[in-house]
């Protein structure tokens, strides 16, 4: 079989090809006793592989339908190795294949094509650790032919596969005339170039297929192992499989192998706690029907059984006996899994795989010799799946490794341990491994300290194990006065060159191990006399780094300057002056630093910054080191980064000193030049301390403007309000004038201005205190609080105070708009304070509403009250007069009824009255709006209009109805009186007409008034309703302001009830962990107390001898 490249099952079980199934069914069973492991102890691992080839084979000649199927592609291979081709022409793609498939490619009978997620791979069983459902769930596929060319159609997953031609997912590939090779992948995309094949039946394999490119001929679908599945073209190579098998998908159920059926059956019954008899599983349902329709045999007797218990004796714990079985627990299937791993990838796919309570139980000698296995993390070219697993089991055995070493473990293997787990996952891990193993060292330096307090470790422990503890992150509260004790007697007698690494290695540890650290301390400084400078030099480095015995410090350095390293030395100096040492001894170390000017040029940027640091701090190292420092950092200010450039120039600015020396001014000048080229390099708070660092040195003006335009026109709006604050403090010595400070000025007056704007808004919609919580918590996160206010009105009072627009929003931003309160009554007796000194006596900058903010300031309760109260009398005012006008209105705000009235009057005039009388009209309506009355009218209030109009209105009908009772009156005289003559009769008319005149004018003139009452109250419903709209659209923004924060305070808590449970679970598991170890100790010692009483049973004679099972005891009679 070996030259057709197909696995040879029968001679794996050595049978013929036409043996019998009772013929393969013997030779599984003598090769399972032969080869069984426990028969192989000096070679158990090749025990295991061929236990396994043995099982494997078994599986497919016992089975019909996988030896039918095996048989069939041996066959296949061997004619196509003769050169045999088939007559395919008769053959019909669209009849032979199935509706619904599995993909198989030739010579590999386990493999199937499979999707995972939108990528296709070719796997078989043992390739994924996954259920027979979920793995063949996967491989399901089927064809939608396609009418254009006969054959051509497209692979789809099933389960994907959508109703028409455009629905779906399809095989998709990238070929191209230059490109031969090409990996398939998942994709809606229906491109014929990339999707459409052509289904041709293989001239070299009965039943199989290919898939050839309908677009690129001679391309097919292709299977290169281990897993990959392309579209090649060409010469295909050996290795590469053309030629597929498409499996019946209603076959599936012929692949399940054995122990996926007893396994579940097993559970079920519950074997993973008990043993279960032969009997109750025989009696399971899915046992009886894969035996009817999968082998198609009778039930296996029980030395059938015993052969494939006893062949799989990791998994399964036979009673030979008793006829019963039970699954073995999950740890010790591990451990069998790990012990017959070959490669780290296969061992690191079983720890992923287990669970973390199964890999806890493992034993301390298997978890070492992962911890030996995976102990370098996995390389970049490695796979994917590989990578994951690799990370995920490291993971797993750190968390294993302290929860094996709390059983009885001695100190030096549990020190070697701790070198292993130091060096797990090599330089640079992976952050989460790097976290979890600090974690582990953590939990294993308790055990040592434990194991140091409790067991006593002996005066025999060398001293390199003495450091090596004094690195470990140990627990020095428990152990750190018996260490102390036993360091001190083993370095008794030792040079100060031994006592180095120990005193280095326990000030890194401090302040946990202080202890131990001035008893090693006091110990070194009794070797200084005989030692030599450089090793003092270090101790006294030591010493300062840990805050050790700093006042004889100085006294021991003075003794060895000459001859001490200088670098050495100079972090000496520094450590001391950053505690503010200031004696005689510590001036002459600092003078001597200081005046070493050439070694100072020589020593890195990072210990120059600090010793400037220093003399912010030190008024010795100010007078006697800065200057000298300073000139030497100007020599190499083009090599520091922008961050100590920046802190440099800073510390320098602030040093204790009022003397300004040739190194400093170097440094300036040589700052000025270098720095404003390299602007765009800084931060923004890099610069604000530049320019805090150069505000009062006329050097370096032209670098504090070119730093000042940065800011203000490049970086402004990304500044918090801390930084900005400081930013304008730094430019105060450019004056209120310049354009900087200008940018500055204006960008607070708009931040003030937007800040009392929201205040306002928020005001109306939730509320005072709401408004008052919520700048709380703004001003915890930045924004200004009334004291910084007050102080910044300090700073610029006397620098800028004609700015008009800042002190204005200030005096808004104290006082507050509209409903909302200023945060004037937020101010402490500073923030007042510096409001007097801005504000002297009510001198100052002036602007407008001054006077509110002042009187605010002084007593905020009583005028915000006051401005509440006329607020409200103001909306009361107006409340008044709407009531006392007439009380119903239209919408323009005329009262209903006049407004009827003067509509049908305004009618009559239209109907009665000319063009030329309508042109006069309008002239006369023109000239009343122009009018000064007209004017003041249209200004005053509402109340005044509609009484005007109400007294017009009045004396209109009074008018009418006199008139009308005269016509009336007019008439009964007539009635009276008979007929009169012709001329009275004429004068009647000519009355009438004079009358009907004069209404109709009265009329009109009244109209015009109204209608300019009605504009002028259309006018202000329309702003109103404006206004209305801008408020809503406000309260809307708000409102989605607040939903988002709601939603985001609901994904918080969420996320941390989430982590609440998961932290639950690991207590839980842990304490379940703990309780079976507790059982599992209990049950040894009960085993170990019954195993003494058969010894002492047997020591008195007796005949009988109880064999100790599982299950209980069974008897057994001796001659």
């Amino acid at each position: 079989m070996a030259g057709i490249g197909l696995a040879d099952h029968y001679g794996v079980l050595e049978v013929d090809r036409e043996a019998d199934e009772a013929t393969v069914k013997r030779a599984y069973r003598r090769l399972v006793l032969q080869w069984h492991p426990d028969k192989h102890a000096n070679n158990r691992e090749v025990a295991e592989e061929k236990i396994r080839d043995i099982n494997d084979a078994y599986e497919t000649l016992g089975n019909p339908f996988k030896r039918g199927q095996y048989d069939q592609q041996v066959l296949a291979l061997e004619r196509k190795a003769r050169g045999y081709r088939l007559d395919t022409t008769m053959i019909k793609p669209r009849m032979s294949i199935p509706k619904e498939f599995m993909l198989s490619p030739m010579g590999h009978p386990d493999k199937f094509v499979r999707m995972v997620g939108l990528s296709l791979f070719v796997q078989s069983r043992s390739d994924v650790k996954m259920d027979f459902s979920d793995f063949f769930k996967d491989a399901k596929f089927s064809l939608w032919w396609l009418p254009e060319i006969n054959n051509m159609c497209r692979l789809r997953p099933t389960s994907t596969a959508g109703v028409g031609q455009g629905g779906g997912m399809n095989f998709n590939f990238m070929l191209h005339r230059t490109c031969n090779v090409s990996e398939v992948v998942l994709s809606p995309g229906t491109m014929p170039d990339n999707t459409n094949v052509i289904a041709v039946a293989s001239p070299d394999y009965q039943g199989a297929f290919r898939f050839e490119s309908a677009q690129f001929p001679g391309h097919y679908l292709a299977y290169k192992p281990p897993t990959h599945l392309r579209m090649v073209g060409g010469i295909v190579d050996d290795i590469t499989t053309i030629d597929f098998t498409l499996v019946d998908y209603t076959k599936m159920f012929n692949y399940i192998t054995a122990e996926e059926v007893l396994f579940p059956a097993v559970s079920a019954l519950g074997g993973d706690r008990n043993f279960v008899p032969l009997n109750a599983l025989r009696s399971d349902a899915n046992v009886v029907l894969y035996f009817q329709n999968v082998l198609r045999k009778a039930m296996w007797a029980d030395d059938d059984f015993e052969t494939f218990f006893e062949s799989r004796s990791g998994e399964w714990d036979y009673d030979v006996v008793k006829c019963r079985v039970r699954l073995r627990p999950k740890y010790m299937q591990l451990e069998n899994s790990l012990r017959r791993a070959r490669t780290p990838a296969e061992i690191a796919a079983a720890i992923s795989a287990a669970d973390n309570y199964d890999v806890c139980l493992l034993r301390l000698e298997t978890l070492e010799a992962v911890l030996c296995a995976l102990g370098q993390p996995p390389s970049q070219m490695a796979d994917v799946t590989l990578m994951v697993n690799t990370l995920d089991a490291q993971k797993k055995i750190l968390v294993a490794i302290p929860k094996a070493c709390e059983k009885d473990v001695s100190f030096r293997h549990l020190m070697t341990i701790c070198a292993k787990v130091a060096a797990f996952g090599g330089d640079q891990p992976d952050p989460k491994v790097a976290e979890r193993r600090d974690e582990t060292a953590r939990e294993l330096g308790d055990l040592v300290a434990d194991k140091i307090r409790y067991d006593g470790v002996g005066e025999n422990v060398p001293l390199s194990v003495l450091t090596t503890l004094c690195h470990m992150p140990l627990n020095w509260r428990t152990c750190g006065e018996r260490l102390g004790k036993l360091v001190a007697r083993r370095l008794d007698g030792q040079p100060l060159e031994t006592v180095l690494p120990l005193l280095r290695s326990v000030v890194a540890a401090l302040p946990a191990s202080k202890s131990i650290a001035e008893r090693l301390a006091d110990i070194s400084r009794g070797l200084f006399h005989d030692a030599d400078p450089a090793a003092v030099a270090e101790a006294l480095e030591a010493m300062v780094s840990g805050g050790l015995c700093l006042e004889a410090v100085a006294g021991c350095l003075g003794r060895v300057l000459q001859s001490a390293p200088f670098s050495v030395v100079t972090v000496i100096v520094a450590g001391l002056g950053e505690i503010g040492m200031d004696s005689d001894e510590f001036r002459t170390c600092s003078h001597f630093v200081g005046s070493a000017r050439t070694s100072l040029e020589a020593l890195p940027p990072t210990l120059l910054l600090r010793l400037c640091v220093a003399a912010t701090k030190s008024p010795c190292i100010a007078e006697t080191t800065l200057d000298a420092v300073a000139g030497a950092a100007a020599l190499t200010l083009p090599a520091w980064s922008a961050d100590d450039a920046s802190k440099l120039l800073l510390a320098v600015a602030k040093a204790k000193t009022t003397i300004a020396g040739r190194g400093m001014v170097s440094l300036y000048s040589r700052a000025s030049e270098v720095l404003s080229t390299r602007l765009q390099e800084f931060s923004s708070v890099q610069l604000i301390k530049v320019a805090l660092a150069i505000g009062q040195v006329p050097a370096c003006r032209l670098l504090l403007e070119s730093v000042a335009i940065e800011l203000a026109f490049s970086r402004l709006t990304d500044l918090p309000s801390a930084q900005l604050h400081l930013l304008t403090q730094s430019l105060l010595p450019l004056g209120s004038e310049h354009r900087a400070m200008i940018g500055v000025l204006d960008h607070w007056a708009s931040n003030f201005a937007e800040t009392t704007r929201q205040e306002a808004l928020l005001t109306e919609s939730l509320g005072l205190e709401l408004v008052r919580q919520r700048r709380g918590e703004l001003e915890g996160k930045g924004q200004l609080n009334a004291d910084q206010l007050g102080k910044l009105a300090q700073m610029l009072a006397p620098v800028a105070p004609h700015h008009q627009m800042f002190w204005k929003a200030m005096a808004l931003r104290f006082v507050g708009q509209g409903e909302a309160e200023g945060v004037a009554d937020a101010l402490t007796h500073s923030g007042k304070v510096a409001l007097q000194n801005a504000f002297p006596c009510g001198g100052g900058p002036e602007f407008e509403g001054k006077a509110d903010m002042m009187n605010a300031v002084r007593n905020p309760e009583q005028f915000f009250r006051e401005r509440a109260e006329r607020a409200a009398a103001e909306r009361g005012q107006g409340k008044e007069g709407n009531e006392d006008g007439q009380q119903y209105t239209t919408n323009n705000g005329m009262p209903l009824e006049p407004r009827k009235e003067w509509e049908g009057s305004a009618v009559h005039a239209a109907q009665t009255t000319s063009r030329d009388r309508s042109g006069s009209a309008s002239k006369r309506k023109r000239k009343r709006r122009r009018s000064p009355a007209t004017s003041a009218s249209s200004s005053n209030s509402r109340s005044m209009t509609r009484k005007k109009h109400r007294e017009r209105t009045a004396s209109a009908k009074e008018k009418k109805l006199e008139k009308g009772r005269g016509r009336d009156r007019d008439r009964g005289n007539h009635k009276d009186a008979g007929r009169d003559d012709e001329s009275s009769v004429h004068k009647l008319r000519k009355e009438g007409k004079r009358s009907r005149r004069s209404e109709t004018s009265d009329a009109h003139d009244h109209g015009v008034t109204a209608l300019d009452d009605n504009a002028s109250s259309a006018d202000e419903n329309l702003q109103e309703q404006k206004r209305r709209l801008r408020q809503r659209e406000r309260r809307m923004k708000l409102n989605e302001e607040k939903e988002k924060a709601k939603a985001d305070q609901e994904d918080r808590r969420r996320q941390d009830a989430e982590e609440q449970g998961k932290r639950r679970l690991l207590r839980e598991r842990r304490l379940k962990l703990k309780q079976d170890e507790d059982k599992e100790r209990q049950q040894e010692a009960e085993a170990e107390a019954e195993k003494r009483r058969l010894q002492r049973e047997r020591r008195k004679g007796r005949v009988a001898l109880d064999i100790v099972v599982e299950d209980g005891p069974a008897i057994v009679q001796l001659d």
